[in-house]
């Protein structure tokens, strides 16, 4: 029994007859042998497009409109209804009409995935909702970014990493003291008393600064004696306001990330569904990336490269308190006064100057009138500083996440 199958020419009522195939409409399988139609046959023609369809002893025939064109054995415009008619005549399934167009296209070079349009630059991504990019980045020394420029010089985001932050230096001082005072020298005033043992006393006398009689001319007869007291330490007085000085160094950044936003043109062609093609960043700038605000994991996909940066600085840094206490020592030194001979009013006598801290001296005159004071000469003390030491830390905030393909 012979058996026949349609040749390509009969699948291609869409495409048309392509040059090569108008005398291979049909071909044979004959004890193995294929049988080109347009061999001669042993009637001396071509095959006829018939079949003998012995299953039911019925006839169909294959008659070939050749009306639409003349260069095809068996017609190009042979619907699904007479190919279907025409295998239930040879006996075979009806032929899958998908897979002889695909391969009807790929013998006439019909367009496939390998032919499609390429992306000239580099298919991205789209970030995932929350997300924000993508960016094309580069990461160095804050000292030195560089500018986004070319497709990429759209909006710039900047995160930091590596924060630096020196204590803050401090240093408290005190005023001296305020308000102390010395206090003044005291005479005691003897006649004939080479000792000044107190047996003829005329008196004892603050040395004020002001002029302060004796009486009536203390042992007038007699040679005056005296003897001084010596400086005590100043009393009272107060700390002034401390002091402050506090210097806090600026803190810095060993690491910047620079994210610059696509602004060139775009496209779907040759890209999977959903990414676009972008010209691809030029150096220095590295992959491409994704930021959202917070500290959180990348998203699942292309962007799994995580990183974390910071743009903010939480600073607290500065010194503690100042504190002054005191007034510690200080001096009093110096002061004593002038004995006056004859007279109450320290005026027109005879004068003896005394010094502080005088032992037993003699006044070198008799009758001692007045006496007139001069006070210690203060020296203030001091007062001693306390706390200004560094306090507060500086710590980064306001993170961002950033997700990149590498």
């Amino acid at each position: 029994m012979r058996h026949y199958v349609l040749s390509m020419c009969l699948a291609v009522g869409v495409y048309g007859c392509s040059a090569g195939y108008e005398n291979a409409a049909l071909v044979a399988h004959d004890g193995g042998a294929l049988v080109d139609s347009s061999t001669p046959t042993e009637t001396g023609g071509h095959a006829e497009a018939s079949a003998d369809a012995s299953t039911d002893g019925g006839d169909a025939s294959l008659g070939a409109d050749t009306s639409t064109d003349p260069d095809c054995a068996v017609s190009c415009n042979v619907g699904a209804d007479a190919s279907d008619a025409t295998s239930e005549a040879l006996g075979e399934a009806a032929p899958d009409a998908s897979a002889m167009d695909a391969q009807v296209e790929a013998e006439a070079g019909a367009p496939t995935d390998s032919s499609l349009p390429s992306c000239g630059g580099v298919c991205v991504s789209p970030a995932p909702i929350g997300w924000t990019g993508p960016f094309a980045t580069w990461s160095g020394s804050p000292a030195s970014p560089p500018t986004c420029t070319g497709a990429w010089a759209g909006q710039a985001v900047s995160g930091f990493d590596g924060l630096n932050a020196s204590p803050a230096t401090c240093s408290c001082t005190c005023d001296p003291a305020t308000g102390q005072s010395c206090a003044p020298l005291v005479v005691n005033v003897f006649f004939e008393d080479a000792q000044c043992s107190g047996a003829y006393a005329c008196g004892t006398t603050t040395l004020t600064t002001g002029c302060q009689p004796l009486g009536a001319s203390c042992g007038a007869s007699y040679t005056a004696y005296y003897e001084t007291s010596s400086p005590t330490p100043p009393t009272g007085g107060q700390c002034g306001t401390p002091q402050t000085t506090t210097s806090v160094p600026p803190p810095s950044w060993t690491t910047e990330t620079l994210l610059c936003a696509y602004s060139g043109t775009s496209s779907a062609s040759g890209c999977a569904t959903g990414d676009t093609c972008v010209d691809a960043p030029l150096a220095p700038f590295g992959p491409l990336c994704i930021y959202t605000s917070g500290s959180t994991t990348c998203p699942s996909g292309p962007y799994g490269v995580q990183h974390e940066d910071f743009q903010g600085i939480d600073d607290s840094r500065g010194c503690s308190s100042c504190g002054c206490s005191g007034p510690n020592g200080g001096s009093c030194t110096g002061g004593g006064g002038v004995l006056w001979s004859g007279t109450t009013s320290c005026f027109n006598g005879s004068q003896k100057s005394m010094g502080a801290s005088a032992a037993c001296s003699s006044a070198g005159f008799s009758g001692v009138g007045s006496v007139q004071g001069s006070l210690p000469t203060l020296t203030p003390g001091t007062c001693t500083a306390s706390g200004g030491l560094p306090a507060g830390t500086a710590s980064p905030s306001q993170p961002i996440t950033v997700c990149c393909t590498q």
